[in-house]
């Protein structure tokens, strides 16, 4: 299975799941990383310490 696709459905998930429980639009939350200038990738590596 594809990480990636795995990873980010389980992001979406967790979006509109904390949405839900704090009351908020789920359009709050950023859809993708591009504002951050970080991919999925980079977010989920576990080593990775940005400047």
């Amino acid at each position: 299975m594809n990480t990636y696709k795995t990873d980010y459905k389980a992001y979406v998930l967790a979006v509109l799941q904390a949405a839900r429980e704090i009351n908020l639009a789920k359009s709050i939350f950023l859809p993708t990383f591009d504002q951050t200038g970080w991919g999925l990738g980079q977010v989920l590596d576990e080593e990775l310490y940005p400047d």
